[in-house]
């Protein structure tokens, strides 16, 4: 039996079937990780990043849409959580305490 692919999975956790998620997330946590890193400074906020994404991957797995790559979905969602993370920082960066 072959195993399912990603997007099989995502569309298992559309359909309530939560521990696909769990297999998605043992499958890309290491390469997301990596991915993170490299536009997070610290390894905890990398984590944060990395578990936010998962988070939102299982509560708007509607939003993927059939006949798209479940990595390019995931990347993109860590890529815009880091750009948020980015102008936050820099936003707060400037706050000054009188």
């Amino acid at each position: 039996m072959s195993m399912p692919t990603d997007e099989d999975l995502l569309l298992a956790v559309r359909g309530g079937n939560v521990e696909s998620l769990g297999v998605l997330v043992s499958r890309w946590e290491d390469p997301l990780y990596r991915f993170v890193s490299r536009m997070v400074d610290r390894p905890d906020d990398a984590r944060d990043v990395c578990q936010e994404t998962f988070l939102r991957i299982l509560r708007r797995s509607d939003a993927f849409r059939e006949g798209a790559r479940f990595s390019t979905w995931m990347y993109q969602i860590a890529l815009n959580l880091c750009r948020d993370r980015a102008r936050r920082r820099k936003r707060w960066g400037r706050v000054v305490v009188g």
